[in-house]
């Protein structure tokens, strides 16, 4: 559920970015999906080869994505980033990021 909410939001952005050619955007979706794939992969693979022996050991990497992932996502909303990348208007300064 996590990683569909996850896929889709940046989704939106990775649609928007690619029709106004914004590549930040288009980056940050894959950045996203690349950690979503890993983290499935990782969890398939350590359950299926390794079984449930040493499974804290073998599952930190997932911890580690869901940590990234989560902290990514914050701050996409507190910078106000999380559909699009555009103008930040800041103490009366507009900067393009």
């Amino acid at each position: 559920m996590f990683a569909v909410t996850m896929i889709g939001i940046y989704g939106v952005g990775f649609y928007n970015g690619f029709k106004q050619r914004k590549s930040e955007v288009i980056v940050r979706f894959f950045l996203v999906f690349g950690f979503m794939l890993n983290l499935f992969v990782v969890f398939i693979s350590s359950i299926i080869l390794h079984g449930d022996a040493d499974l804290i050991r073998h599952l930190f990497l997932v911890s580690l994505y869901l940590d990234l992932i989560t902290v990514l996502i914050w701050s996409d909303v507190i910078g106000k980033r999380v559909w699009m990348d555009g103008m930040v208007i800041k103490e009366g300064f507009e900067d393009e990021l």
